[in-house]
């Protein structure tokens, strides 16, 4: 019996001894970020672990800094828009990127409840992207409603198992074993990720333009079954504009200075989005919006930096080049932090001069323009086409490489309903 006894002490003994040291471990490492461990160059300096739990992250984070200015949306804002620009408004923690890649606008929605549970907010910038709106776009693997604030009952589960679970161990010696990796996605305190390494990146998958190679033809797989809104469903909720229309509800009851901007994606995402017969879709979509800005909240307006202008028609590189450097894309999709400067200087500038700078890009959308601006559109992306041959045959490629999305895509489109119901009933509420 006391040798029973004496088995079960050393067994729990062991237990515990190995919950210390992976917890030790794993508050040395600090691969979330949680903890406030110091940065050792070449031991934890690089988190690889960051991008994949970018949403459990950056909610805690929200919680440790408490700011009350944000920048939020996809990988185009997580990439391309610096909180630590001067034209946003000053405070004493500063502004924080909270955007979240491969967002839906749900998951927008809720991290903005979330922060401003945290602290009310004063000001947030918003860049939303069509993809954003596919209603059958579900929430990303990383998403946790309970580690939000407005439920309060999970967050502390995140604490354990970072500290205590084998995944929270695994994370470490993932950070541990990756300090050299020139491709690790690397994160500011202020939640913006550092492009300063990202051209190793790029160069790493053969420079500009076969990163865009491989975006697009993700694009093509992310946009299987793209729908809106569905008609024959009358409960509104199921909408993705549902959800940007309580966005604007609730930045207008909490006073919160909202800024609404339509991301640029390059030229050539746009003729990827014309060739698989999504252009009409897309038209829709920024009409809508427009008009849900004016029925539910006309203090605020929303800007639209996509299109063909100087900034998104730049040339790419040569296929076999890896070593030219754009100045205002990463690829077709993701924006430099110089083009993001750009659109917050338009936005929020005081500067008159810099306000004014590349008149074409970037214009104010009203009910009262937007159909002279469609057009204006349409025309330049004829011209686009007729002048840029060659990269309309790579995208044709793109497609035919993708057949199975293609064929998907097709079929789906002819199920594509109008947004005409629910906008009706917003504006007879």
């Amino acid at each position: 019996m006391d040798s029973f006894h004496s088995y079960i002490k050393k067994l729990l003994f062991l237990i515990i001894f190995l919950l210390v040291l992976t917890a030790i471990i794993n508050i040395s490492v600090d691969p979330f970020e949680l903890f406030g461990s110091p940065k050792i160059e070449g031991f934890n300096r690089l988190k690889p672990e960051y991008a994949k739990h970018v949403r459990m992250i950056k909610a805690h984070q929200v919680r440790i800094r408490q700011p009350e200015v944000l920048v939020i949306g996809s990988s185009r804002v997580d990439l391309g828009l610096d909180p630590d620009h001067p034209a946003l408004m000053q405070t004493d923690v500063g502004a924080y990127n909270l955007a979240l890649s491969s967002a839906n606008i749900y998951e927008i929605l809720r991290y903005i409840q979330h922060a401003h549970a945290v602290k009310p907010l004063k000001q947030v910038v918003i860049g939303l992207d069509f993809f954003m709106f596919n209603v059958n776009k579900s929430n990303e693997p990383d998403f946790d409603e309970l580690r939000l604030i407005s439920n309060n009952r999970g967050w502390y589960k995140d604490i354990i198992n970072s500290l205590l679970s084998y995944d929270g161990l695994s994370a470490s010696l993932s950070t541990l074993t990756h300090q050299r990796e020139i491709s690790v996605s690397q994160y500011l305190s202020n939640g913006f990720r550092d492009d300063s390494q990202h051209w190793k990146t790029i160069q790493k998958k053969g420079g500009h333009r076969r990163a865009t190679i491989n975006n697009e033809s993700y694009t093509l797989k992310a946009a299987d079954g793209f729908v809106f809104f569905s008609i024959e469903n009358k409960n509104p909720i199921s909408s993705t504009y549902e959800y940007f229309k309580q966005i604007l509800l609730f930045c207008k009851f909490n006073n919160i200075d909202l800024r609404l901007f339509i991301s640029p994606e390059h030229a050539r995402k746009l003729i990827l989005i014309d060739t698989i017969g999504l252009w009409k879709i897309y038209e829709d979509w920024k009409i809508n919006l427009t008009q849900l800005i004016k029925l539910n909240a006309p203090s605020y307006s929303l800007w639209d930096f996509s299109g063909f202008n100087q900034i998104t028609t730049e040339p790419f590189p040569e296929l076999s080049d890896n070593l030219t450097q754009m100045r205002w894309y990463w690829e077709s999709s993701h924006y430099k932090k110089e083009t993001g400067n750009i659109i917050l200087n338009k936005l929020l500038g005081k500067d008159e001069k810099e306000r004014n700078k590349y008149p074409d890009f970037g214009v104010q959308l009203t009910l009262q323009n937007i159909d002279s601006i469609l057009e204006q559109n349409r025309a330049q992306r004829e011209a686009y086409i007729k002048q840029n041959i060659e990269i309309i045959k790579e995208i044709k490629r793109i497609i035919i490489n993708t057949s199975s999305a293609r064929e998907q895509l097709m079929s789906q489109n002819k199920q594509l309903e109008s947004i005409n119901y629910f906008l009706q009933a917003s504006s007879s509420k």
